[in-house]
């Protein structure tokens, strides 16, 4: 299959690094050690296209992208390199399923911000 989560992660990073030079990818909720921070996992990659012969002609990866932010401009922060990497994975090809939006977090101190995105990549397809 054409999916890489690698090649989507690294596109991402390079998108944002004018904002954002901490990014990670499959944190699943640590802390980050420094601040503001970027994350990206695959959530869901559901197969599709199936053949008579049960070949799996797609995948329809879901991505996750999680910002974090502790300084006193964090909201204004989190929304710029939430937006950068919005743009990043539209020119992907990716679409917006939810966000960019604030979420609530537990320590008041951080700002989070959450956005998913989908594709359909075919077999042969590239990002």
């Amino acid at each position: 299959m054409g999916f890489s989560s690698n090649v989507v992660y690294t596109k991402l990073k390079y998108g944002i690094q004018d904002v954002c030079t901490n990014t990670g990818k499959n944190s699943s909720g640590d802390t980050p050690a420094s601040f503001p921070y970027c994350d990206m996992s695959v959530e869901d990659m559901p197969g599709g296209h199936y053949d008579l012969d049960n070949n799996e002609g797609s995948v329809t990866p879901v991505i996750l992208i999680t910002v974090y932010d502790n300084t006193s401009t964090k909201d204004t922060k989190c929304e710029n390199i939430s937006k950068k990497a919005k743009d990043a994975m539209l020119q992907m090809g990716f679409k917006c399923l939810f966000g960019p939006a604030k979420i609530a977090n537990t320590d008041k101190s951080i700002s989070r911000w959450v956005a998913r995105y989908r594709r359909v990549v075919a077999d042969g397809d590239t990002i």
